[in-house]
């Protein structure tokens, strides 16, 4: 675990002297490595860190290697079944046939995954350095080490969390384009897509948009409990097949309890700070939504396995860009955020190194 936290400091070391310095050219020079660092980390890793990784990653790498065109693997793929996205096909491609080497292909994965969330917290806190190595301190604490087992969903969970915060900037188009791009990695983005309508409607403050925002929370918890029917109701209409391995088969309960309370913490700092993410022209109704239902989300845990992968769409939003916006004002550390940063540390190295979530402690260095 030292490895990792070695990591994430130079990192943030880096980065604030990057934001800090006044030559641009040695302000991106830094700014290149800091984010460079962890994608190099992630890229250097052995195929046992991250279930994923000693699975489809490698099993549709080796793929590549019996095809001849982009075509040709694609529909291999197609014909295979376990990974479809276009997009992640496509980095796997290239992956092999312009470099033969595993180790960029994690190297590319992790890029397209960090670089999005700082880009993300740079529009959400231009001119905040303090905020944007805070939200970087965030995103290790709680995303990297997951990032390293749910490749292709992170990939796709950055470019929602950017759309989110060029919507917050009005910003439209660009927001939907990043919607689609993280369509082609994980078609769970689609779960995104009434998310950006409920942005829309909660960003208004009207009588007819609480009417609005009543029906919302009635309608999105009524489809979050019928979750499983939907499901299977795609899976027969062959309209997303691959959906029926998200419905769990056990019986036993499983609340994710260090996970609730983890949301439930996320949800308290919003609601601490209302008043702040208010000032800071944030969408304060649409991020206590999200808050909201995540934690709704999570508990259905007891008959759907890997839920807690649908609530990180509600979740690494809200943590990104509201929990990081707000959380040092004037360069100055409020009590509640620094209980905050405290207690996000506590959960990395309990998740994360005791109980192992994801499988990437220890860290072993990969020879390919």
């Amino acid at each position: 675990m030292l490895i990792y936290l070695f990591v994430f400091l130079l990192s943030l070391i880096l980065l604030y002297l990057a934001l800090k310095s006044k030559y641009k050219i040695i302000r991106l020079i830094l700014l290149a490595v800091s984010l460079f660092i962890p994608c190099l980390l992630a890229g250097l890793r052995d195929l046992s860190i991250g279930t994923d990784t000693s699975g489809y990653m490698i099993n549709v790498f080796n793929r590549v290697g019996m095809t001849s065109s982009f075509h040709d693997f694609y529909n291999l793929s197609m014909i295979v079944g376990d990974v479809t996205d276009p997009g992640y096909l496509f980095i796997e491609y290239i992956s092999k046939m312009w470099f033969n080497d595993f180790r960029v292909l994690l190297f590319i994965t992790e890029v397209l995954i960090i670089v999005p969330i700082f880009i993300s917290l740079y529009i959400c806190n231009k001119n905040r350095p303090y905020n944007i190595i805070f939200g970087m301190f965030l995103f290790f604490m709680f995303m990297y080490n997951v990032s390293l087992n749910m490749a292709r969903q992170s990939i796709s969970l950055s470019m929602v969390i950017l759309g989110i915060a060029l919507l917050d900037k009005k910003h439209y188009k660009s927001s939907v384009l990043f919607l689609i791009l993280g369509f082609l990695f994980h078609k769970t983005t689609l779960i995104a897509l009434p998310i950006y309508l409920i942005h829309y409607y909660l960003d208004k403050k009207t009588r007819a948009s609480n009417i609005i925002m009543l029906f919302i929370y009635v309608l999105t918890t009524f489809l979050v409990f019928n979750y499983k029917n939907i499901i299977l109701m795609l899976y027969n209409y062959k309209i997303y097949e691959h959906g029926i391995l998200y419905l769990s088969n056990h019986q036993s309960i499983n609340f994710g309890l260090t996970d609730t309370v983890v949301y439930i913490v996320f949800l308290l700092m919003v609601l601490v700070n209302k008043k702040s993410i208010e000032n800071n022209n944030i969408n304060y109704r649409f991020y206590l939504f999200m808050a909201i239902e995540g934690l709704i989300t999570l508990q259905l845990g007891i008959f759907i396995d890997y839920i807690e992968r649908v609530s990180l769409y509600f979740i690494y939003p809200l943590l990104i860009i509201p929990l990081s916006n707000v959380s040092i004002v004037n360069k100055k550390v409020s009590l509640s955020t620094f209980a905050f940063a405290v207690f996000m540390f506590l959960y990395y190295v309990y998740a994360f190194g005791l109980l192992n979530l994801h499988e990437t402690i220890p860290f072993v260095f990969g020879k390919y």
